[in-house]
């Protein structure tokens, strides 16, 4: 089962422009939950949670998502912090009251068969919503590949599955590397304040086409499609690596941005900032 549990918040202060909610909401979170989940969580490498937050850069409005992708995570996360009526961020002195929430739920064989047995797009857009950074040879890697989008998946699905379903093989990781190229994006660079670091990463949007045989076309959305709940790199506890993906034929970069595009440029982490740069490749 995969699970999304969405708040609508209202602060009740004006917060200062910049604001970062991702690592504040996770403490709340923390104090939320059972300590000894608490406990497992501090010692696992790959969580079997993610969260995030989005603002609305116009009305101001806060989005606080949370994904739980089994059931032990649902229960410990999601069912203790459904129904609170607010949230208290102690450092930030703010009150968040809720005014809506949301929860919707996806079983596992229901979602495998939606993707693998379903034939889809060659052309998928990636938006990435919050600060997103990989890790690689204990450096910070600026730009997404489709190597470290899909290893970080992979793995991250076969830590979280319910069942002894396995992704992470190297052949098929290779595979599939050879078989996507990145055809557009629109990216810029962002700071993540981490505990005192300030980690550097990106937002914005990539296009990718799929080669190969329609088999691997599915897998590679049923991946990302389970990004969505996951995230994708690093600190997808803490609110980053968040992404929303589509299909179609526009590439990112040209001028042909559909209305959902530009819509969700306009609710973003408020942490996401920076230089920007796009390029469309047909």
């Amino acid at each position: 089962m995969l699970y999304s549990l969405r708040f609508r918040l209202q602060a009740d202060k004006k917060l200062e422009k910049g604001d970062c909610l991702g690592p504040a909401l996770h403490g709340a979170l923390m104090e939320m939950i059972p300590e000894s989940f608490v406990e497992q969580l501090h010692v696992s490498s790959v969580h079997p949670f993610s969260q995030y937050v989005e603002t609305d850069s116009r009305s101001g409005e806060i989005t606080w998502t949370i994904a739980a992708l089994n059931q032990v995570a649902k229960e410990q996360i999601l069912d203790r912090v459904q129904m609170v009526p607010e949230i208290r961020l102690k450092y930030k002195d703010v009150r968040l009251t809720v005014q809506e929430r949301t929860i919707k739920y996806i079983p596992g064989d229901v979602f495998l068969k939606d993707y693998l047995m379903t034939d889809r797009e060659r052309i998928i857009h990636v938006s990435f919503l919050s600060p997103t950074s990989f890790k690689q040879n204990d450096e910070y890697v600026l730009f997404p590949t489709t190597r470290l989008i899909l290893q970080s998946l992979m793995n991250r699905y076969d830590a979280s599955a319910d069942d002894d379903t396995s992704m992470a093989d190297p052949d098929v990781l290779a595979s599939l590397e050879n078989q996507i190229k990145i055809v557009g994006y629109r990216l810029r660079s962002a700071k993540y304040p981490v505990g005192g670091v300030r980690i550097p990463s990106f937002v914005g949007d990539v296009t990718l086409r799929v080669f190969g045989p329609q088999q691997m076309v599915n897998l590679v959305w049923m991946l990302l499609k389970y990004g969505e709940f996951s995230g994708v790199g690093i600190k997808t506890a803490l609110g980053m690596g968040a992404i929303i993906v589509t299909g179609g034929d526009n590439r990112v970069g040209n001028d042909e941005d559909s209305t959902d595009s530009v819509a969700r440029r306009n609710r973003k982490d408020r942490c996401s900032s920076s230089k920007a740069s796009e390029e469309s490749v047909q």
